[in-house]
């Protein structure tokens, strides 16, 4: 890894700006943040798989996917380079052999993320015979014949109304992205979501700390706006969670009293069966007196 580079600073936040994104797909996706692909020390930052081939994924971020899509985030200031290019085709053959059911590479893609464009990166795709296609800004797709699709996302690119959550990523954010942030934030109910914006927005403030706008917010109270609006938003689904929670302890109590209830229609049951079946036999035994009686007086 990349000396310059700080995992523990930007790659957690990277990967819940990634989930916000791609958030109207929830259903469709399936995120595993720094996953493991064998007992060697080799982790793919984010893998998104897509749970279904008919699922149409809404973000642009996800024009590419296949089944399985391998992520990695550079920080700024890390290289993206061709050795992260070759770390990454590495990486998706042991996803190949370990983890996934097939062994057709059409069926992973690989994306890279970073705040500004690498251009050497780029050259070298161009002069190693891959096309490049300009999906949109910020979104370069990168495709060769028996080869991985991929993308190169570079988050001061990109536009900032679509895709507000990554570039917050980078460090020429500034007050316009935070406004629009607030904004956004109102409308987030998600548990999972709001703990993914604060891992962002943790990161954003971070890294903006000194810039004077920012200092202009913070006395201007609107980031305890924010702050606010996000602590009632995770009391109103904590109390939402307490009431669910409420609401299976009484179904919990309602389906034992049912199962006591079925114990007893059962016993019942049983207690009915058994008394036919003693009823039966009396009237068996009445018959065949019956029976000995006529004989005799016959």
């Amino acid at each position: 890894m990349d000396k310059k580079e700080k995992p523990n600073q930007f790659h957690p936040p990277a990967c819940a700006a990634l989930e916000l994104e791609l958030m109207e797909n929830r259903d469709d996706l399936e995120f595993t943040p720094e996953l493991s692909l064998n007992k060697m020390p080799s982790r793919v930052d984010v893998v998104v798989v897509k749970k279904s081939p008919d699922a149409v994924i809404k973000s642009g971020l996800g024009a590419i996917f296949k089944k399985y899509n391998l992520w990695e985030y550079k920080s700024p200031g890390a290289a993206l380079n061709v050795r992260t290019y070759f770390k990454m085709t590495g990486y998706a053959g042991l996803y190949l052999a370990n983890l996934a059911d097939t062994d057709d590479i059409s069926e992973i893609t690989l994306s890279f993320m970073r705040d500004t464009k690498p251009v050497k990166l780029l050259k070298w795709f161009d002069e190693h015979a891959f096309t490049t296609d300009d999906y949109q800004p910020g979104i370069y797709h990168i495709r060769r014949d028996d080869h991985y699709d991929m993308q190169i996302v570079v988050t001061s690119e990109v536009n900032e109304e679509t895709y507000q959550w990554v570039t917050l990523l980078s460090q020429k954010a500034d007050d316009k992205a935070l406004n629009r942030i607030n904004g956004s934030l109102k409308k987030i109910n998600d548990t999972k979501d709001l703990q993914n914006a604060d891992a962002v927005l943790d990161l954003f403030f971070s890294i903006n700390a000194n810039e004077q706008w920012l200092k202009e917010k913070k006395d201007m109270g609107i980031l305890l706006d924010m702050y606010n609006e996000s602590e009632r938003k995770d009391q109103k689904i904590a109390e939402q969670e307490k009431q669910l929670k409420q609401q299976g302890a009484e179904i919990k109590k309602k389906d034992e009293k049912i199962k006591r209830q079925d114990a007893r229609l059962k016993q019942l049951g049983t207690q009915i069966k058994q008394q036919g079946a003693q009823i039966l036999d009396l009237q068996a035994q009445i018959d065949s007196m019956r029976l000995a009686a006529d004989t005799k007086q016959g």
